[in-house]
């Protein structure tokens, strides 16, 4: 029997003899192989050749991984499986409404109908090549996607692919090596001392609940979930400390949603300014008043930003409203989010120990504040050296 078997439209059958097994019957691995590409009749024929020895080196070292059922199963039905069995149990509500989504509307449309063991690292690349395209938005605004939907699009598959490989379905990840790189022009350009203090200024005719809200916000640098999540209960007045410990994700059937932040080292003590403490005890004697004139409606909680009859805020009117904001003063747009990256910044620029200010955030690991905040801690070596250059003063021995 041949080797290698040419079928007929770039289709080639590979057999690897391995001699008789205890049965006294012949045993072999078998692959089928295609060229996806148009070649001359000699470059496939080095390709087949190349294709074959491997294979050929993956049946006599054990590596081989037979076909099987499972290997013949749909992109889309490994997606469904890896949801239900991964990812339901180990995203919060946020980020699982988030990878639906992403499955329903971008990587099912695509890959849903291929076989797991068909998608190449081609097929991705175009996939990704196309998101950067124009058309390529649903909100009919022209221009393709951000390099950071792209990447979060990316990650998913990554992750469903890893999933495969655990399962013996793939032998290798076809997107282990491939990254996206994020646009660094539209990344976040921190408000200036001007900025921040026309914003301060501005809030000050604002209702005081969103005036604390968001003085709070870049105090603290918490995320918006978790400053929802917080109850008067969280309050230290005595050590002007706040606990971090609830991540508000959203409300179902006005019922608010209470997970845990976002990462391990979320639940976190923050100390508040002596300032921040006194704007706090206003604003609660302010919510007790108006809470009076209302049937309570928030149950057990006891939220410090909640609607006046004590239910929650719905966890993306925050944002909404900090946006309308901006736009009514004429202020340099930012995300709400983005106060979170302005407050810790400010720290950075202050000279504050990058592990101080990474438990302040609640990351959980020091290299996630290191790695965003890059430009800031580079500003800030550049100031201690100069300090250092004053101290050291070499300039007298010249």
């Amino acid at each position: 029997m041949a080797n290698i078997q040419n079928r007929g439209e770039g289709v080639y059958f590979f057999t690897v003899s391995l001699g008789k097994g205890a049965d006294g019957k012949y045993k072999r691995k078998t692959k089928t192989f295609k060229v996806e590409e148009k070649l001359t009749p000699k470059k496939e024929r080095e390709l087949v050749n190349a294709e074959y020895l491997r294979f050929k080196n993956e049946v006599l070292t054990g590596e081989f991984i037979a076909p099987s059922r499972n290997s013949k199963m749909t992109f889309k039905k490994l997606s469904e499986e890896w949801y239900e069995k991964i990812a339901v149990k180990e995203y919060k509500p946020t980020t699982l409404n988030r990878q639906r989504n992403t499955l329903d509307t971008r990587l099912i449309p695509e890959f849903g109908h291929l076989y797991v063991d068909e998608i190449s690292y081609g097929k991705i690349e175009d996939f990704r090549h196309n998101l950067s395209k124009d058309g390529a938005r649903r909100d009919g605004k022209s221009g393709g996607l951000s390099t950071g939907h792209i990447k979060s699009f990316i990650d998913t598959l990554r992750t469903i692919f890893n999933y495969a490989v655990k399962l013996k379905m793939i032998k290798q990840n076809p997107i282990e090596d491939m990254s996206v790189k994020l646009d660094e022009s539209k990344s976040y350009v921190p408000y200036n001392k001007e900025e921040i203090d026309k914003l301060l200024t501005v809030l000050q005719n604002e209702p005081l609940h969103w005036k604390v809200f968001i003085m709070l916000a870049i105090e603290t640098g918490a995320r918006r979930g978790e400053l929802l999540g917080l109850e008067w209960k969280h309050v230290d007045w005595e050590k002007n400390e706040i606990f971090i410990k609830n991540n508000l994700v959203g409300t179902k059937n006005g019922n608010p949603i209470i997970t845990t932040p976002k990462s391990k080292k979320g639940m976190r003590l923050i100390s508040l300014t002596s300032t921040m403490m006194e704007f706090l005890k206003l604003y609660r004697e302010e919510q007790k008043k108006e809470q009076q004139l209302f049937e309570w409606n928030g149950g057990d909680y006891r939220f410090i930003f909640s609607h006046s009859d004590g239910k929650a805020i719905y966890h993306d009117t925050p944002s909404k409203w900090f946006k309308r904001l901006l736009k009514r003063h004429n202020l340099r747009y930012v995300r709400f989010h983005d106060l979170r990256h302005l407050s810790a910044t400010l720290l950075i620029n202050e000279g504050v120990n990058p592990k101080l200010v990474s438990n302040r955030l609640g990351h959980s690991k020091i290299t996630t504040t290191l790695d965003i905040y890059t430009h800031a801690l580079q500003e800030t070596e550049r100031t201690s050296v100069d300090k250092l250059g004053s101290v050291l003063n070499f300039k007298k021995y010249c």
